[in-house]
């Protein structure tokens, strides 16, 4: 173990990047009672459905994660109105 500097102990540790392109599908579980709510058209699962993509597109880190769970979302709107 290296020496410590005690001037320097209480350093800040800054993680490193979170890496977009792996992080982007994540989730299984959630798209596939997505994907179920969608197929058997259940009011209450929709209504989840709508408020999880809705959470998931204000917490996006990245263009390309916000633009797929607007897709997502739009096909729940659409399953809603077809209902």
């Amino acid at each position: 173990m290296a020496p410590v500097d005690p001037l320097r102990r209480h350093e800040i540790v800054v993680p490193p990047p979170v890496d977009a392109e792996r992080t982007f599908m994540t989730r299984f579980k959630e798209l596939r009672r997505i994907e179920a709510a969608i197929e058997h058209r259940d009011q209450a699962q929709l209504r989840w459905a709508a408020e999880f993509c809705r959470t998931r597109i204000l917490n996006a880190r990245t263009k390309r994660a916000e633009a797929h769970w607007r897709r997502i979302a739009k096909r729940v709107h659409a399953a809603t109105d077809q209902a």
